[in-house]
């Protein structure tokens, strides 16, 4: 597990066809630290890999150097791709293909397009078992000795099928050395609620032996269902409590949040 680190993330589930000035957009903001592209798939019957519905090898060229723009700058960013969310069949190929998966995806990671992490989404949820996932991301996590990457979680917390399960004692443990953060799904929860479901969520994971995990909150985008003054409050609660074990907040954001919004989420975190 690599070390705490604040962080401002968003997920951005557009594209890749004319993404390009909101990519942009995210390379020149001070406000975020990662990017998590969506979303990712493998269909069948061969297990190619589209972007959403554009398979990898259209993307144009200029939305690569786009991507690529967002780790470069005055203001790089980590950037992800999201694997799995509802539809294509992803998690049912990876099931029967466990070892051509981790291999298409590595190999994604050292085409240098500027995707440096792979961010797992258990969605749809009950489409595999959930020793699946476990296996899958201990495979993923086996590779990261010889290609270094960020691996990521972004569990559904009300779901009753992989989760409290897979982040609990019998899987958890194994697979925190290869998790660099995790990002459970609030996404209109806010205020007091959201302070209580994340003070469960590291409950749930954490032992006598086990560190406190990686945490992001993810609280949705700017709209009417998710309160600036309350997720600002929630932020500001969680980084006095868990202090250099807080991990951030993250976003789920199309069309892109403003540049005020972010800047006082962004405030938030950093106690300004």
């Amino acid at each position: 597990m690599s070390q705490q680190t604040l962080r401002s993330l968003v997920y951005y589930p557009h594209g890749p066809a004319g993404t390009e000035s909101d990519l942009a957009a995210l390379a020149a903001s001070p406000y975020f630290t990662n990017v998590v592209l969506g979303q990712f798939h493998f269909n069948e019957p061969d297990g190619h890999v589209t972007w959403n519905e554009t398979i990898l090898s259209d993307v144009p060229a200029n939305v690569w150097t786009a991507v690529k723009n967002l780790g470069q700058g005055k203001y790089p960013k980590i950037v992800s791709m999201q694997l799995g969310t509802a539809g294509n069949g992803t998690w049912k190929w990876i099931a029967d293909n466990m070892d051509a998966a981790a291999d298409t995806l590595i190999e994604i990671v050292k085409a240098k397009n500027g995707i440096v992490g792979i961010d797992l989404d258990p969605e749809p949820i009950g489409e595999v078992a959930l020793e699946t996932i476990y296996d899958f991301t201990l495979k993923l996590g086996s590779r990261k000795a010889k290609t270094p990457f960020y691996l990521s979680h972004v569990p559904v917390p009300f779901d009753d099928v992989y989760f409290p399960a897979l982040y609990g004692t019998q899987y958890w443990p194994q697979m925190a050395p290869f998790i660099d953060w995790v990002t459970p799904q609030w996404y209109s929860t806010t205020g007091a609620k959201l302070v209580t479901a994340y003070e469960g969520f590291v409950a749930g994971l954490t032992t006598p032996s086990q560190p406190l995990p990686p945490g992001i909150v993810v609280a949705g985008q700017e709209s009417d269902s998710t309160s600036l003054g309350d997720l600002t409050s929630a932020i500001t609660s969680l980084g006095k409590k868990y202090s250099s074990n807080w991990g951030g907040v993250g976003l789920w954001a199309y069309p892109l949040p403003s540049p005020d919004w972010a800047k006082s989420i962004y405030n938030a975190l950093h106690g300004s």
